[in-house]
């Protein structure tokens, strides 16, 4: 009997020592791992004149963040305008610490599209209104502002 005990306590302890060591190892190896990461440059400024990267994009929109993605011509006549309209979101109360927008200048048409991401899905919109900017906004931001809920009144 005590052989049998003896041989099971082993068994246990050996058990124990490759838990303890396993743990070891992957907390060793997981702070070796992060030091060699590559970090992602997220912009600063919230009107950026070209494309995220993809990489950059998925952070942003895990951290929270709507990316309005704008595509113009030059030779758009109400494309300025519209342009107006996206910079001044960004410093609207409510919307201003949750929106990135992207001023894309492209020779394509003369009809600007815009397309809106965020954790919550994404919409694609061309031949809109202002209204249906604010809309799309409202109904896929993460944490929409009081002015979202008192257009949906």
């Amino acid at each position: 009997m005590d052989l049998k005990r003896a041989k099971f306590g082993i068994i246990a302890i050996f058990i124990m020592a490759i838990m303890l060591g396993s743990t070891f190892a992957y907390s060793i190896l997981q702070s070796g791992s992060k030091s060699g990461e590559n970090t992602i440059e997220i912009p600063t400024s919230k009107i950026i004149e070209s494309e995220l990267t993809t990489e950059q994009e998925n952070y942003l929109l895990t951290q929270g963040k709507t990316i309005i993605k704008y595509y113009y011509n030059l030779k758009c006549d109400d494309c300025l305008r519209q342009k107006n309209l996206m910079e001044s979101i960004t410093n609207t109360q409510g919307f201003s610490d949750q929106i990135i927008v992207e001023e894309i200048n492209t020779n394509e048409g003369t009809i600007p599209r815009i397309i809106i991401k965020s954790y919550m899905g994404q919409d694609s919109l061309t031949n809109y209104k202002d209204d249906d900017i604010i809309n799309s906004l409202c109904k896929l931001m993460f944490k929409p502002p009081v002015g979202c809920i008192v257009r949906e009144v």
